[in-house]
C-alpha cells in the first residue's frame, strides 16, 4: 500500500509526526481532526514563541480545547530522542526550514511533510513531499488563462 494508506484505513498502523512552527498555518494544520482519524498522530508542536504562538493564543483564549502544549524549539532534540517520530511537519519561515529539517534528521525522522516554499537539501534515504500553495495557484491560473486563450481563438 502507498504510504501504509491501508493499515492506517484499518487501524493497524498509527504514524508518529511532530509539527513544527505554531503560527497561523500550523495552527490551522493542528485544528484539522482528519489528521488523527486517519493514523496522523501529532505528538508535539514546537515554535520559537511557543506562548505567543497562534495555537497557543487560540488555547489560552479557550477558543480550542487541546491537549497539544507548544515546547520552545530548543527542546527539539530531547523530544525526539524521547519519543519515535515517523514525520516532522515543518510550517516554519523560510530561513529556518533548512536548519530545523537538519536537526530532525539528524534525531532520526526519515519523512517531512514541507509547508515551507524552498527545496530541503536532504539525503536520499530522507522523503520530503513540499506543499508550496502560491506555486499550486500558480499552475492553476496557467491552465485557467491557457483555456481563456483557446476559447478567446474560436
Amino acid at each position: 500500500a502507498i504510504l501504509g494508506l491501508d493499515d492506517c484505513a484499518a487501524g493497524i498502523k498509527t504514524w508518529k509526526a511532530v509539527m513544527i512552527g505554531a503560527g497561523k498555518l500550523g495552527s490551522t494544520l493542528l485544528q484539522y481532526n482528519e489528521l488523527q482519524k486517519r493514523g496522523f498522530e501529532i505528538l508535539a508542536v514546537f515554535d520559537k514563541s511557543p506562548s505567543t504562538s497562534a495555537y497557543a493564543r487560540l488555547v489560552q483564549r479557550e477558543l480550542l480545547d487541546s491537549s497539544i502544549t507548544v515546547s520552545p524549539i530548543t527542546e527539539l532534540e530531547t523530544v525526539l530522542e524521547e519519543k519515535p517520530i515517523d514525520i516532522a511537519i515543518l510550517a516554519v519561515p523560510e530561513d529556518e526550514a533548512q536548519d530545523i529539517a537538519d536537526r530532525v534528521i539528524k534525531a532520526g525522522v526519515r519523512a517531512i511533510l514541507n509547508f515551507v516554499p524552498v527545496q530541503l537539501l536532504v539525503p536520499p534515504e530522507v522523503k520530503v513531499r513540499t506543499v508550496d500553495i502560491i506555486a499550486e495557484l500558480q499552475s492553476l491560473t496557467y491552465h485557467l488563462h491557457q483555456a481563456e486563450k483557446a476559447e478567446g481563438e474560436n
